[in-house]
């Protein structure tokens, strides 16, 4: 066994200082990285992601109000949410890349956590209530459901998002008190103005 006198010990640890280096800050970056994730917010939301939502919103009401088939009435709504959605997704994306970000990011699937739920009981609902011709009372129950995934995404990101959900429920409120009577003014209330005020205010905190 060779015993090393405390000098070269010394110079062993030294020389290997360097290279240690590089891999503890390495390290360190990866935790501080990790741990901003975990306790951050998802802040990537543009004005132009409510714009985009209230055109499609105020389009769809204008052409929803001209059908009386039930069916081809929820075909339009569809339609446009399906359209709102890809527009949404898109302007966010842009939005969190220009921010070193993601929405696929944990931030960003935490947010969309937080939207799930309340979209997945609105597409259960949306089959059950049409299949019982409760169709003219969606709008309703899409304002209210809306207002519930926004208020808890809310919790994960702008606060702004905590007026706006209520704000949405109140009108989803409403729609149901008077359904079936008023169902496109409603929902170009909430998904066209609504959407369209808190856009504006968005793009003026935004600068």
């Amino acid at each position: 066994m060779v015993r090393r006198s405390r000098a070269e010990s010394v110079a062993l640890a030294e020389a290997s200082e360097p290279l240690a280096l590089p891999h503890r800050a390495a390290d360190d970056l990866r935790f501080i990285r990790r741990t901003m994730e975990t306790s951050g917010a998802f802040t990537s939301l543009p004005g132009s992601t409510g714009l985009a939502l209230s055109a499609t919103a105020f389009a769809a009401a204008g052409g929803a109000s001209l059908v009386d088939d039930d069916t081809r009435w929820l075909s339009v709504w569809i339609g446009a949410a399906i359209l709102a959605a890809l527009l949404g997704v898109l302007f966010v994306e842009r939005r969190a890349r220009g921010m070193g970000t993601s929405l696929l990011g944990l931030q960003g699937r935490r947010f969309l956590l937080g939207l799930l739920p309340a979209i997945v009981a609105g597409a259960v609902l949306t089959f059950v209530l049409h299949s019982g011709g409760l169709t003219r009372s969606l709008p309703g129950v899409w304002l209210l459901l809306y207002g519930v995934g926004v208020t808890t995404a809310g919790l994960l990101s702008l606060r702004l998002l905590l007026v706006m959900g209520p704000l949405f429920m109140l009108l989803g409120v409403g729609a149901l008190l008077t359904s079936p009577v008023g169902g496109d003014l409603w929902m170009a209330a909430g998904f066209g103005g609504l959407d369209l005020v808190f856009a504006l205010v968005l793009r003026k905190i935004s600068r």
